[in-house]
């Protein structure tokens, strides 16, 4: 048999890593609702079964393949519960619940966080800002139940907007935040640009109207445009039809007091343009 007809037989032979991962899923299945699974002692987790003793990027791809939105059918928890380590850097919840938060604790070195299209929210983000010391890129678009008090527990452990509390270390690190079609106003949105100073992309309709609101605030103290303390914003979602109305002045204007944005993105339904 030619090459050829090997790698068009759709009846080919899978790799022993795919043979490996299906034989991984299989036991895992069957004992979910085993005695195996991971202790906590005070800060540190004593691994008691096997499964935590595979390689990160293997525990990585196994997670993904149990939580593949396109199956259908959403993974349960007493399944992931035999996956989750402190080692985890990428980690994509295709649904959402309370029983979730008890993994929180375990994301401390985790980077990347997709919560798209779940039911997650707010108490969802404080255990976020509480936990994930280290994340760069979180993903809560489409999610309903988020709003501005979940973006304000994100990055201050306090309840109340008016109070100045301690910040998570999570505005230090979070670079990207995607919040599109949430219920997250353009108050949260000039939380997360104000509170995060390391965020470089943040995608929500509203990003474009905090921006005109912390520009006047700077001018208004005559604040340095070069250390406003605001985010290092680079990439900026720009209304549908704004260019073609007065707005394009307060465009300019935004560009001027934040000099970090090299990027905007024109969005509407049918056409998305980019802008440099």
């Amino acid at each position: 048999m030619s090459v050829m007809n090997i790698c068009v037989n759709p009846f080919q032979v899978k790799s022993l890593f795919v043979l490996c991962k299906d034989c991984i899923k299989v036991s895992l299945t069957n004992c979910a609702t085993s005695h195996l699974k991971p202790v906590v002692v005070g800060s540190q987790m004593r691994i008691n079964n096997p499964f935590l003793q595979l390689p990160t990027g293997v525990l990585e791809e196994l997670i993904r393949s149990f939580t593949d939105c396109s199956s259908g059918k959403p993974v349960e928890n007493n399944i992931l519960v035999h996956l989750i380590t402190p080692q985890l850097q990428n980690m994509r919840f295709a649904s959402y619940s309370e029983d979730c938060l008890r993994f929180f604790p375990y994301f401390e070195n985790l980077q990347v966080l997709i919560l798209k299209n779940t039911t997650a929210n707010n108490f969802c983000l404080r255990s976020i800002g509480t936990h994930c010391a280290k994340l760069r890129s979180l993903d809560v678009s489409d999610c309903f139940y988020v709003s501005d008090s979940g973006i304000h527990w994100l990055f201050i452990n306090v309840d109340n907007f008016e109070m100045v509390g301690k910040p998570h270390r999570t505005c230090n690190t979070l670079q990207h935040l995607n919040i599109l079609q949430t219920r997250v106003t353009v108050c949260g949105a000039k939380m997360a640009i104000k509170y995060c100073p390391s965020l470089a992309i943040l995608e929500n309709d509203n990003t474009f109207e905090a921006l005109v609101k912390l520009a006047n605030k700077s001018t208004e103290k005559k604040i340095n445009r070069h250390t406003n303390g605001y985010s290092s914003l680079r990439v900026l979602n720009i209304p549908c039809g704004m260019i073609y109305r007065s707005d394009s002045l307060r465009l300019v204007y935004c560009l001027y007091v934040f000099p970090l944005i090299t990027s905007q993105f024109m969005q509407s339904k049918d056409l998305e343009t980019v802008i440099y």
